[in-house]
């Protein structure tokens, strides 16, 4: 980039963010955008203690300002929400672990998952949350595995930042016409009664048993609305896996109550109905499985004052 003389560009300028040391506090922090010292690809500055930037600057601002309206406003016009969403996607589609200030750190311990390390199998790093949506990154150690399940009338944009993880989805079969023990699963996209039968350990629930997916940092994005793909499992595998995730809207204890499930082998579904079933993909719900995790600060570029 040329410039006229005696104007330095702001791409060979000393970048304003690099960091002069982890701890000093002398008024720079490290560059999410990894300048070297001499040459600059944005311009961020320190003012009074607050980090200051021009907004929409970094791509992660834009993801999390463009969840917020695509998700704000549910009673708009479908053909405009998908338009948003398809938008949020192909957005999402261009963010790396460097454009979320991704901390090396969090993925250190490489070691395949046991209970026996004292370690929790699972981080949680939170970037934004209000009533619509809520985004942030989970870790998950080498080899741990997510428990399937579901996202009642939620939609979900996922995305992997480092290493690779296996992704198994289950799409809900909507009940035949006129059957009454279905289960109400959506008051979006088309409100579905759920396939189900009732069994001596309960009700069991037909899925869609989708291929399992291999995921990395290159890969797009991984989309699940209230009635697609809406249940899945996912394990780190490789080594550990970092992925971010929006879920709109967030988890609650009224209508977005998180719920585990377990496949049911071709046998137990054939003893559990008499031999009436027998297909895969039918689900039963299981007491919510629970394990230690921890939590760890996001770096990035803030997020604090997108409304």
């Amino acid at each position: 980039m040329s410039t006229a003389a005696g104007v330095t560009s702001d791409l060979h300028r000393p970048c304003p963010t690099m960091s002069r040391s982890a701890t000093n506090g002398g008024g720079r922090i490290g560059c999410w955008h990894g300048c070297s010292p001499n040459r600059c690809k944005c311009v961020l500055e320190k003012e009074g203690g607050a980090m200051t930037s021009v907004p929409g600057q970094f791509i992660v601002q834009r993801v999390v300002r463009l969840a917020v309206d695509v998700f704000r406003s549910p009673g708009g016009s479908e053909k405009v929400f998908r338009e948003g969403l398809a938008k949020l996607n192909q957005l999402v589609s261009q963010l790396t672990a460097q454009d979320v200030g991704f901390d090396p750190r969090w993925v250190r311990d490489t070691r395949p998952y046991r209970q026996d390390l004292g370690v929790a199998p699972m981080t949680y790093v939170r970037l934004f949350e209000n009533d619509s949506v809520s985004i942030g990154i989970f870790i998950l150690k080498n080899g741990f595995t997510l428990p399937t399940h579901d996202h009642p009338h939620m939609h979900g944009v996922l995305k992997v930042l480092h290493g690779h993880l296996l992704m198994q989805s289950f799409t809900r079969v909507p009940a035949a016409p006129g059957i009454l023990n279905g289960v109400r699963s959506s008051a979006q996209e088309g409100a579905m009664d759920w396939d189900m039968r009732q069994t001596p350990l309960g009700p069991i629930y037909h899925t869609v048993k989708e291929t399992p997916r291999r995921l990395g940092a290159t890969d797009p994005p991984c989309l699940l609305t209230p009635n697609q793909s809406n249940i899945h499992q996912i394990r780190a595998v490789d080594g550990p896996v970092a992925f971010l995730d929006i879920l709109a809207p967030p988890y609650d204890d009224d209508e977005h109550i998180y719920h585990n499930f377990r496949e049911l082998e071709p046998e137990k579904l054939r003893q559990l109905t008499g031999g009436e079933v027998a297909s895969d993909g039918w689900l039963i719900r299981v007491r919510n499985n629970s394990f230690f995790s921890d939590s760890a600060p996001y770096r990035g570029p803030p997020l604090d004052d997108i409304r």
